[in-house]
């Protein structure tokens, strides 16, 4: 008998096999449509019994099963055929599909954990499985008790930790998941691009304090590693978008400009380090009140070599904010004036144009900043048209209410005080607003500066009652739309109310759909509802 005789011989019997099998199957669903499950059942374990350690029949037998949504039997099937295989892994990926069909949270995750420990390229298709699988904190509180239980059996398991490392991240517990990745980095003597990848995470989700230490750990690495310059670059940002924030305690401030220095001084000022120039320069301005050293060293960055003119451009509008708020005002509308005919109906030079027209607001020339404004409404950057239009309306309903403006400088000169990060003043000046003209029509642009000072001030709480009173008393005025928009991402990203940010989030789709926040807001009330996005 020849070897290919044999072979389909086998063929042909397997198809006999597998061919009876499904005529057994198929007069088990019969019954089971006819509503006799027992009789069903029967049928269905006889034929499950009988099973041979032929891998292909056990799969086509499992699949008409799943295919007929019959998951308890489909993983029967599967759990039969590891037995007379003698496979402790046979079809682990179809167990698990039938697992999570039949909402078997527990055992989904503890055969995914099985897997990781023979299959290490898994990693990827497990955390997608269980994505799927797990829905709320209580899955995943689960994964991690069950991840931590396996990792006291095998420590050094790599693929185990990287599970770990992704449960955190779901949860957004960042602290254990940045310690467990710099963990993980030093067991297996990285070279901290795993540190790196999920510092980025960090950024994405705006926790910069816990990026600042996975950048912190990539420095301390040494020169010698690939992440040593990108992190301490990306340190720096972070730093100063906490200081944005109100979030870095004077200390902090005086440390971050010895990290500029410190960057400076290795690197010299050139073009490259240009970053570093001006972040040094609004650190000083508007934080160590050095506004003349701040001068000084962006026009020394004017005469660096290999800058390009829109470089210039930008370093000339710094250069204009730090004049102004030093109160030597020609000068800064001369910059803005060159970069605004250097740039014409460009988006930088609608930006210097936009910067001149609050110059002129800042020092009560209300009817030059308006006509330089009404200009500006229709720029190609919808930013700058939106800030504009609000500055352009501002002027004009409040000069029609009060054609001495009186209340108009008392706001600007706050709006200045702002800028120059004087807060406390700002505060100060936007109180006697509402002191000194409690019937005027200021009263929620008053309110949404102060919701800017106090965010400033790491004051969130303060910042949503602004808004919050904007909404509950000015429903009909400009700026309702913003206060929403506001204070739901304020009650997301900082006081952790999902819930009120999601109907803040639905009242600004629902009754303002004009709204130059409306597709942000879509975005964000989709995610909290959980859409997959």
């Amino acid at each position: 008998m020849t070897k290919k005789y044999i072979f389909v011989w086998m063929l042909n019997f397997f198809s006999v096999l597998l061919f009876a099998q499904q005529n057994k199957i198929d007069l088990g669903y019969t019954y089971e449509q006819n509503k006799q499950p027992e009789k069903a059942n029967k049928i269905y374990d006889k034929a499950i019994s009988q099973l041979k350690p032929d891998e292909n029949v056990i799969n086509e037998m499992a699949n008409v099963f799943y295919m007929r949504q019959n998951y308890t039997y489909a993983l029967k099937t599967f759990i039969q055929g590891r037995k007379i295989l003698n496979n402790k892994t046979a079809f682990s990926l179809q167990i698990i599909n039938c697992l999570a069909a039949l909402k078997n949270k527990n055992d989904v995750i503890n055969e995914t954990l099985i897997l990781l420990n023979y299959d290490t390229n898994y990693v990827d298709y497990a955390k997608k499985n269980l994505a799927k699988t797990l829905t709320d904190s209580i899955d995943y509180a689960l994964l991690k008790t069950l991840i931590l239980k396996q990792l006291q059996k095998q420590p050094d398991n790599t693929n185990l930790t990287k599970l770990l490392i992704w449960q955190y991240l779901q949860q957004k517990d960042f602290k254990s998941a940045l310690a467990q990745t710099i963990a993980l980095d030093k067991r297996n003597q990285q070279d901290g691009e795993l540190v790196f990848e999920i510092a980025e995470i960090f950024n994405q989700n705006k926790d910069y304090q816990t990026a600042c230490k996975a950048y912190q750990y990539l420095i301390a690495k040494g020169n010698t590693k690939p992440y040593y310059i990108i992190a301490q670059i990306q340190n720096l940002n972070n730093k100063k978008q906490l200081l944005t924030e109100g979030t870095l305690l004077m200390p902090d401030v005086q440390s971050l400009e010895n990290d500029y220095n410190t960057l400076l001084n290795n690197y010299g000022k050139n073009y490259q380090t240009l970053f570093a120039i001006i972040g040094l320069a609004q650190l000083q301005a508007y934080y160590l009140n050095k506004p003349t050293q701040a001068q000084n060293l962006l026009l020394n960055a004017l005469q660096l070599h290999n800058i390009t003119q829109q470089q210039i451009a930008e370093l000339k509008l710094q250069l204009g904010d730090i004049y102004l708020i030093n109160n030597t005002i020609w000068e800064a509308a001369l910059l803005y004036s060159q970069v605004e005919k250097a740039y014409t109906n460009q988006p930088l030079g609608q930006e210097a144009k936009l910067r001149n027209a609050k110059l002129s607001f800042y020092n009560a020339d209300f009817k030059w900043a308006q006509s330089q404004l009404d200009v500006l409404k229709a720029s190609t950057s919808q930013l700058i048209a939106n800030d504009a239009l609000d500055l352009g309306l501002l002027i004009q309903d409040n000069l029609i209410a009060d054609s001495t403006g009186k209340a108009l400088k008392m706001y600007a000169f706050a709006d200045l005080n702002v800028l120059k990060n004087n807060l406390p003043k700002a505060l100060l000046v936007l109180d006697s607003i509402t002191t000194q003209y409690p019937n005027g029509t200021l009263k929620d642009d008053v309110l949404l500066t102060k919701a800017k000072i106090f965010i400033k001030q790491n004051n969130n709480q303060a910042a949503a009652l602004q808004y919050q009173t904007i909404i509950n008393q000015h429903s009909q005025d400009m700026y309702i739309d913003d206060a929403l928009f506001l204070l739901a991402k304020l009650q997301e990203e900082k006081l952790g109310l999902t819930s009120q940010a999601q109907q803040n989030y639905q009242n600004l789709i629902n009754n303002y759909p004009s709204s130059p926040y409306i597709t942000e807001a879509r975005q964000r009330y989709r995610a909290l509802r959980g859409d997959a996005l």
